[in-house]
């Protein structure tokens, strides 16, 4: 799998962004995808991924995917602001909430 473009984590709750290219009529559209997963520590201590959720990462899961949402219609439609994007998450939350 390739290099992910942006990784918003929350917690243990992790959302990967990918971005791929579509051909059409006039050249290239991006495509962005996402993938979801959860970090946890096995029971030799070590760091595994997993893509099912418990009740307490839910919330952990909609933030993250909150935040990647603004992140890819942000860029979609302001590629200059990719930048703003390695801010903290206070500005990343508000800017989220200018969009909606």
């Amino acid at each position: 799998m390739s290099k992910p473009e942006k990784v918003i984590q929350n917690g243990n709750c992790r959302v990967s962004i990918f971005q791929n290219s579509m051909s059409c009529f006039d050249g290239c559209l991006p495509l962005r995808s996402v993938v979801l997963s959860k970090r946890y520590k096995d029971k030799e201590g070590i760091w595994k991924n997993s893509n099912t959720l418990d009740v307490n990462d839910i919330p952990k899961m909609i933030v993250a995917l909150s935040r990647a949402y603004a992140y890819m219609t942000c860029i979609e439609t302001n590629p200059q602001d990719k930048e703003m994007f390695g801010m903290g998450y206070q500005e990343v939350d508000s800017l989220f909430a200018y969009h909606c």
